[in-house]
């Protein structure tokens, strides 16, 4: 890594030597990056749970102002920040979720009202923008073998989501893409 620091906990420790909230922070990247940008924001960005664009981590150094040194180490973490994100969307079990149900004829809202969700949760997880929480996809995998869905596609779809999982857990950052990516595999054989 060019930095000593991650670039959340670089944006954190500057925020706080300027005596900044996240609020005032966020208010801030929204005047530079032209978009607005919340506190929750920032805090998750600080706790490196979520991906930044180029143009709002720019914002954000913007936005603190930061003297030329530290400027270059906000940058440079930055960018080892954006390249350790692999987002693999559309995730991959969306398009499994999307067979089954098409092979049963059911519609986004039969089975958000067979699981208690919304029918917009259903469509983001066909649609691969969205990964089901534990509870959503047990949930829907009873549902859709209770309905006569092939089981061979309800374990494919679990092994997928489980790959899905793996891929985009932020915790497992540390990890490099290759890493991830036989641990994902070796997590779906067991699936």
């Amino acid at each position: 890594m060019a930095s000593d620091m991650a670039f959340g906990a670089l944006v954190a420790t500057i925020r706080r030597e300027k005596n900044l909230k996240q609020e005032e922070l966020a208010r801030r990247v929204s005047r530079v990056h032209k978009k607005p940008v919340g506190g929750s924001t920032i805090s998750r960005i600080e706790q490196g749970d979520v991906p930044v664009s180029l143009g709002l981590g720019l914002s954000i150094i913007e936005a603190l102002n930061p003297a030329p040194g530290l400027r270059r180490r906000l940058e440079e973490a930055l960018d080892d920040y954006s390249n350790a994100f692999v987002l693999p969307l559309p995730y991959r079990s969306g398009a499994v979720l999307d067979r089954v149900m098409k092979n049963l004829g059911m519609t986004n809202k039969q089975l958000a009202e067979m699981i208690g969700k919304t029918h917009q949760l259903i469509q983001a997880l066909r649609g691969g923008s969205k990964l089901a929480s534990d509870e959503v996809l047990v949930a829907m995998r009873r549902e859709l073998l209770n309905r006569g869905a092939d089981p061979d596609q309800l374990k494919e779809l679990t092994r997928l989501h489980v790959v899905d999982v793996i891929m985009t857990m932020p915790r497992l950052n540390y990890l490099s893409s290759d890493q991830k990516r036989k641990l994902a595999d070796c997590a779906a054989k067991v699936v």
